[in-house]
């Protein structure tokens, strides 16, 4: 069968389907054509349109961003339509959001965004992973862009560290600095991660 027949056939198949089914055969065809694809280790490779709903933020994103930055991502997305999916890991056939809260959070909000994504939003799901390298997906993504606070940072570095972490790790995996990370738990204040650093320098924020 050449590619002009299954076009033809996938036209007369989609012209008689529902609005979810056919949003659920675009997903599936995609899956589909990713798993021929030399790209298929690419996440992008394979986006899906997933309904809101089943969408949840995760607990521990330390991306902030001003208002003003807020308001542009608005424009942006009104001006130009989602050009970048959200970041997602699939559990409990739920989708947790690694990467582009804010996004989400538009899409959920906005009147004119609404209309447009029909409940849905795009996503690109990455590979199971656990806990902890889910937090550092995150980490690295919002780092790549300069977006993380310093009280977010010492979170998910306290975190990590109590997960067993040791500062090569946590400074491989996240791309800082041990000297950053020294500095962000002398912030958290607790004594217990210190227990294998034989000296720890002053710092002091004016």
């Amino acid at each position: 069968m050449n590619i002009e027949k299954i076009t033809f056939l996938i036209n007369k198949y989609f012209a008689n389907i529902s609005f979810e089914d056919r949003i659920d055969s675009l997903n599936a065809i995609r899956g589909t054509l990713s798993k021929h694809s030399p790209f298929q280790h690419h996440p992008v490779d394979s986006i899906k349109w997933v309904k809101m709903s089943d969408i949840e933020l995760n607990n521990y994103n330390p991306n902030k961003i001003s208002p003003h930055e807020f308001s542009l991502l608005r424009v942006s997305l009104l001006r130009n339509g989602y050009t970048q999916p959200v970041i997602v890991h699939e559990e409990n056939n739920k989708y947790i959001v690694i990467d582009g809260e804010h996004r989400f959070r538009l899409g959920m909000e906005t009147p004119e965004l609404q209309k447009s994504l029909h409940g849905y939003i795009p996503v690109a799901k990455i590979s199971d992973i656990h806990l902890q390298e889910r937090m550092a997906a995150t980490i690295r993504h919002n780092r790549a862009r300069g977006l993380s606070s310093v009280q977010g940072m010492t979170e998910i570095v306290v975190s990590l560290s109590n997960k067993g972490w040791d500062d090569e790790k946590i400074s491989r995996e996240l791309g800082m600095q041990e000297d950053e990370i020294l500095r962000l738990k002398q912030l958290s204040g607790l004594e217990e991660l210190f227990r294998n650093d034989d000296y720890t320098e002053a710092w002091t924020i004016t």
